[in-house]
């Protein structure tokens, strides 16, 4: 053997994908517990734009066979869930609770690109239920609602109450719909019925905005009814595309877990969903 060959041998070191993804999974992490245990606005925003940089990074570093376009497709949901819990962190301060979302955040990010096969191929998207999938979105519409009604109603001048709400109700149409048509199409669903249930769920929010809007509710307390409502619509979408049916017994099993959880979110956080 050479000297070339051996020292190819002995310095030659690839990285698995679960690897990759648990070490920018553990930078976020610290980055964001670094973000939010200090106190200047521009050190803050310098944090974030590295947070961002780094989730950009990771999408060149763990897909380099990929089409730009497809690229983009599939890395769009990690890069907002990196946004979004970056701008928790401009907005929060360092507690235990902001600890459990930069966990979480740093979790879901580790779930999503230790294991990316998107879209389904078309023979098993029946088959084949992305729970993981699910739970990232759930945690992205959950962060998207307590972020951006922060920022449009305490942070932002943006003149009256109805100003406020026709942007915040513009903003969660938006994501509502991008976070049903990605997972549509991580399902290989056809792009008929992305656009027809993305919009469809985008107005079922509008409606839960304006009740909403009409009592009043802490953001996280909303955020959370927002989230059930995701998981219901996810999984009669499931559903109906697997059995092309949708029967009363799963109906009433889904509202039964809903409720169940719901009351059991309440006991163990209601302080934390009552904060304004």
């Amino acid at each position: 053997m050479t000297t070339t060959t051996l020292s190819r041998t002995r310095f030659k070191f690839n990285l698995r994908r679960w690897h990759k993804a648990l070490l920018v999974s553990f930078l976020i992490f610290v980055l964001f517990i670094l973000e939010t245990s200090l106190n200047s606005s521009l050190v803050k925003t310098i944090i974030f734009g590295v947070m961002t940089a780094l989730t950009i990074f990771s999408f060149l570093w763990l897909e380099k066979k990929e089409s730009w376009r497809k690229r983009l497709a599939k890395y769009s949901l990690p890069f907002i869930l990196i946004l979004v819990t970056g701008g928790y962190g401009m907005i929060f301060s360092l507690n235990f609770i902001s600890f459990g979302i930069g966990l979480l955040s740093s979790i879901s990010y580790y779930f999503f690109a230790s294991r990316l096969k998107l879209p389904l191929p078309y023979k098993v998207r029946e088959e084949v239920t992305y729970y993981w999938l699910d739970i990232v979105i759930f945690w992205v519409g959950f962060l998207f609602f307590v972020v951006s009604y922060y920022f449009i109603f305490y942070l932002s001048n943006f003149g009256t109450d109805l100003t406020r709400y026709l942007i915040f109700s513009s903003f969660l149409f938006l994501i509502s719909f991008y976070l049903i048509a990605f997972s549509l199409w991580a399902r290989n669903r056809h792009l008929q019925e992305i656009i027809f249930y993305g919009l469809f769920f985008g107005f079922v929010v509008l409606q839960f905005v304006f009740i909403f809007g009409f009592y009043r509710m802490p953001p996280f307390g909303g955020a959370l009814i927002y989230l059930l409502t995701q998981y219901f619509f996810l999984e009669m979408l499931n559903l109906f595309f697997r059995y092309q049916f949708i029967r009363r017994v799963d109906i009433v099993r889904l509202v039964i877990i809903m409720l169940v959880l719901l009351v059991v979110i309440l006991l163990i956080f209601k302080p934390f969903l009552l904060i304004k």
